[in-house]
């Protein structure tokens, strides 16, 4: 694992496997502010600190709260760009 600024990081995919969804959900939640990141570089890799990937993670009830099982907490309302128009014609 990575440590930036003394907080362990996890990239993009790595992010994407803990959470159990691909890497273009974590870009869209970093990019929406869902989910928060740190940049390498003003154009680098975005590395998602630990402790946001860990926020995600909420056990399902009190049986699992051993950590044998958990699940993402999702937004209420679906979030995302789904219902926009396009500007573009």
């Amino acid at each position: 694992m990575r440590v930036i600024r003394g907080t362990p990081v996890l990239t993009t995919r790595e992010a994407a496997r803990v959470l159990g969804c691909s890497p273009w959900t974590v870009g869209r939640a970093i990019d929406d502010g869902s989910l928060r990141a740190i940049r390498v570089r003003e154009r680098g890799w975005r590395y998602v600190p630990l402790h946001e990937v860990e926020r995600l993670l909420v056990p399902l009830n009190d049986d699992d709260r051993a950590g044998t099982r958990s699940h993402v907490r999702t937004s209420a309302g679906g979030g995302g760009r789904r219902g926009t128009k396009s500007t573009r014609r």
